[in-house]
């Protein structure tokens, strides 16, 4: 490892991914859709790749922010951030 860490790297939970949609070409969102929910499999190789050691991770936009229902977006905070501690806890060593 080149000792690289990745700042606000975006993972999306099914709920959200949608909200990632409309800020690029439709020819590209299989490809986005598909690295924002990946976090073990492709992402940790091509943070190999590019000597990438650590990411810390950032849930997509607009998500929380954009739920008006306090109620609603606590719930939708609380899984996502429950998802990404599961995911963290697996590798520690390389996100957080």
């Amino acid at each position: 490892m080149k000792g690289k860490i990745g700042l606000e790297e975006h993972f999306a939970i099914q709920d959200t991914l949608l909200d990632s949609k409309g800020f690029l070409p439709e020819s590209l969102w299989a490809e986005l859709s598909e690295r924002i929910l990946d976090l073990h499999g492709r992402r940790l190789r091509l943070m190999d790749e590019f000597g990438m050691e650590m990411m810390i991770l950032s849930l997509n936009a607009p998500a929380i922010q954009a739920i008006p229902d306090p109620k609603k977006a606590n719930e939708l905070a609380r899984k996502a951030n429950d998802y990404l501690a599961e995911q963290v806890k697996k590798r520690p060593d390389r996100f957080q």
